[in-house]
């Protein structure tokens, strides 16, 4: 090394080379005067300590009125079989396929009695939190004495189960108390929802009889189902 040095000194290279024989050995030499506990703790040369946080678990939701409104829906249906086949019937469903609208037509004679049928769609278990629904049936806007009541806990029913659900589907006959069909009318089913108090237990739950009025406003919602317009046209 010092005859390099003495070379580069004979022919005027003596700055540069200096410079670049002080730059290896700050490079080569920084170890050397280091604790070598330190230099272990440290790890290997140009290795990366892993520093990011461990990422906490994402606790769910609670349930809220919201679920009860997005996850259970009330379909109306006035069913095509229990008419003669003059009638039309018409279905209109949203692009998601659930059910928007249901249409009849229906030509003299009239039937006696019409009969539609309330289906509950449950998406989601409320094992946690049950819901209440008090449903009744409007007709053209005015409740005609028809009314249910149901009790939801589960995604489908399991029959058997220690607290069984309430029923899913009811029927009824929307000319009951009517001496004369009018040019039409419009039924649709209102229900009254509310969530259960948090710890009560379904099994001995008096849904039958439960006061919806004793939860708090945050807890209960109304919901419709969707219309069923009936349209009875004139003879031809």
């Amino acid at each position: 090394m010092t005859w390099f040095l003495r070379k580069c000194r004979s022919v005027g290279w003596a700055p540069a080379v200096g410079a670049v024989c002080f730059l290896l050995v700050g490079c080569s030499g920084g170890s050397q005067d280091r604790d070598p506990a330190e230099i272990l703790a440290s790890g290997p040369r140009g290795a990366r300590t892993n520093t990011a946080a461990v990422p906490e678990p994402v606790l769910a939701p609670e349930l809220n009125i919201g679920d009860v409104e997005a996850m259970v829906r009330l379909s109306l249906k006035a069913p095509a079989e229990q008419f003669p086949p003059t009638a039309e019937v018409e279905p209109m469903e949203t692009r998601k396929g659930h059910l928007a609208a249901w249409y009849v037509t229906l030509k003299p004679p009239y039937p006696p009695t019409i009969q539609v049928t309330l289906d509950l769609n449950v998406m989601r278990e409320f094992t946690k939190r049950p819901v209440i629904m008090e449903i009744e049936l409007l007709r053209d806007d005015q409740p005609f004495g028809v009314s249910w009541r149901t009790l939801i806990t589960r995604h489908m029913p399991q029959p058997g189960a220690e607290a069984p659900d309430g029923p899913r589907s009811f029927q009824a006959d929307v000319l009951q108390g009517m001496t004369a069909p009018p040019e039409s009318m419009l039924v649709v089913a209102r229900a009254r929802a509310v969530l259960v108090p948090k710890g009560a237990d379904p099994a001995s739950l008096d849904w039958e009889h439960f006061d919806l009025n004793s939860v708090p406003a945050e807890d209960r919602t109304i919901m419709y189902s969707n219309p069923v317009r009936i349209t009875f046209a004139g003879g031809s």
